[in-house]
């Protein structure tokens, strides 16, 4: 066989496999067939906050009759002083991010994700196609009470308090949970604190 006929094709077949390389390496090369997810935005609801996308409120908010007169105005309190989860704390728990190939199991799992955390009480999705062909996901999460009491009692000798627990189980609306802790018997007197946090290398204060 000729040199030079060889040495062509050499060449051609290099040139070829740098092309394929070179589009592997490109942003957005890799084909996804229900498109790239080009947005995600957080919508966080208080307890009783009614969604803009019409979803149905909790039960015991629109038709309970504990929901009602001094109850009615208890819940309403409650959710002042309540400060709502923040965006990156649920964004955190997604199995998703903008740029990936949009996954529709991948985003039910992460509904299903949100749904387990004790702060949150319902999460949804919406999803809307782009001109572009690309995905722009809604994701709305609903928080839950966050402030847990416990009261330890004893009936050996009268009734008596034997301990009390105070907990916020999203301190600052960051999934953290801070705990005081307060326990008595006949011999001693303890207090305690409880931190839990889910992400160590973030801080209650983050944005």
């Amino acid at each position: 066989m000729p040199r030079w006929p060889l040495i062509t094709l050499l060449l051609l077949l290099g040139a070829s496999v740098e092309s394929v390389w070179a589009q592997a390496d490109e942003p957005g090369a890799a084909v996804c067939s229900q498109g790239v997810v080009s947005e995600i935005r957080i919508r966080t609801l208080q307890l009783f906050e009614e969604s803009p996308t019409g979803a149905a409120e909790p039960e015991s908010v629109v038709d309970s009759e504990a929901a009602k007169g001094v109850m009615a105005r208890a819940y309403r309190f409650g959710e002042k002083i309540h400060i709502k989860t923040k965006d990156r704390v649920v964004r955190a728990e997604l199995l998703l991010e903008e740029g990936d190939c949009f996954d529709p199991f991948l985003l039910s799992e992460s509904l299903r994700v949100l749904r387990s955390q004790s702060y949150i009480s319902t999460a949804r999705a919406d999803t809307l196609r782009q001109p572009d062909g690309s995905m722009a996901l809604l994701i709305e999460t609903r928080d839950d009470w966050s402030l847990k009491i416990s009261l330890g009692l004893s009936v050996d000798e009268g009734l008596t308090i034997e301990g009390l627990g105070v907990s916020e189980i999203n301190f600052l609306g960051s999934g953290w949970t801070l705990g005081l802790i307060r326990s008595e018997d006949q011999e001693s007197l303890e207090y305690g604190v409880d931190v839990v946090a889910p992400r160590l290398f973030t801080t209650p204060l983050d944005g």
